[in-house]
This record gives structure tokens, C-alpha cells and sequence, in this order.
């Protein structure tokens, strides 16, 4: 009964869907086909539904979307969804693609203000910083050393 209403309902109300993925347990869904500027949506989702192993790797596929929506968007909307993928990515606990982004952002913030040396230093000092902290919080270990 229930799979036939959502299979009947669902194509006309964006909220049966939703309802209909939750029930099914097919987070991916959501991930996968909700648009970019209802994200934080998305998370409060993933927060209150997903399992706590499934969290990490649907953080992940959300924030590799947003990044996705960095590469195509306008120049203000890019830096917005470069913050939202990087807050994402922080919540999936993914050191190396939270820290790409770190390097990217430090990068722009030298190249935009050129001349200064003493931008470069404090960017790169913020940088580890960030890097040095993240790195304890999820208890990050290198395996190639």
C-alpha cells in the first residue's frame, strides 16, 4: 500500500519524495537529486536519518555536488558553494579534500593581494593552523608515514 501511494503521489510532491527516500532508507537519493541551494536542508536531513556510518560517505557525495557547483557557477555563487562544500567535507572528516581547499583559498588570498610579503606568511601560518587543528579534531593519522 505504501509503496504504491508513493509510487502514485510522489512524482507531483517534492515532500513525498523526500518522505518516500527516508522510508526506503535511500539517502543517496536525496544526495544525489536535491538542488544545490537546498543543501543545509540536505545535512538536516542527513543529521536526523542517516546511520552514523553512512553519514561520513553522504557528507562526502553532497559535498563533491557543491564542488561540482564550484567549478560551474558565477564567481560569487562559486565561493559560496566552495564554503559549503568545504563545511561538508568537514563534517565527513575528509582531511585531504577539506585541506585542497584550504590551499585554494590561501592561494587567491595571495595572488589578490600581490606585493605584500606579509600576506603570503600569515595566509600560510592561517593555513596550518586550520590544517593543525582539523588534523587533531578527527584524530588524523598519515599512513605513508
Amino acid at each position: 500500500t505504501q509503496a504504491a501511494y508513493f509510487k502514485l503521489k510522489s512524482n507531483s510532491l517534492s515532500y513525498l519524495r523526500l518522505l518516500e527516500n527516508v522510508v526506503q532508507d535511500d539517502l543517496n537519493s536525496v544526495v544525489d537529486s536535491v538542488s544545490l541551494d537546498e543543501w543545509t536542508s540536505v545535512i538536516v536531513v542527513l543529521c536526523t536519518f542517516a546511520k552514523a556510518e553512512d553519514f561520513g560517505p553522504l557528507c562526502e557525495a553532497l559535498a563533491a555536488r557543491l564542488e561540482e557547483g564550484w567549478s560551474r557557477a558565477d564567481t560569487e555563487s562559486a565561493k559560496d558553494y566552495r564554503r559549503h562544500a568545504t563545511l561538508c567535507y568537514l563534517a565527513a572528516g575528509n582531511m585531504e579534500k577539506v585541506t585542497r581547499i584550504w590551499i585554494a583559498e590561501q592561494q587567491e588570498e595571495v595572488e589578490e593581494n600581490k606585493g605584500d610579503d606579509t600576506v603570503y606568511a600569515t595566509s600560510l601560518q592561517h593555513l596550518m593552523e586550520k590544517v593543525t587543528i582539523f588534523r587533531k579534531v578527527i584524530a588524523f593519522q598519515d599512513d605513508a608515514l
